[in-house]
């Protein structure tokens, strides 16, 4: 490898600056940092997208599954009093409180 970069370096010398040479190395090189970081970012991206995708496909499955198993539920039954209310009145008699149901 240093072979090969003393070569370059002459042949860069002959028609241009070591300093320039240096400048093209360093910005080459960060310039190839640069799309590996972006590479690897958008790989990662995409990862975490598919295991989300997948997640909620699960999800949804589970939920279809648990709908059909359950039975439907009437909210409305639910929500109407079969009885109708009882109140009661307390009195207070002889020191004591005595609850007794209303008309």
């Amino acid at each position: 490898m240093e072979v090969k970069i003393n070569k370059e370096i002459r042949n860069y010398t002959e028609s241009n600056s070591a300093e320039e040479y240096a400048s093209d190395k360093v910005e080459t090189e960060i310039i190839g940092t640069t799309e590996k970081t972006v590479r690897q970012f958008d790989k990662q991206r995409q990862k975490s997208f598919y295991i989300t995708k997948e997640e909620l496909r699960k999800f949804k499955e589970n939920r279809a599954e648990k709908a059909l198993k359950e039975p439907v539920k009437d909210s409305f039954k639910k929500a109407t009093i079969k009885e109708p209310l009882k109140r009661y009145v307390i009195h207070r008699t002889e020191g004591k409180s005595v609850k007794t149901l209303s008309n």
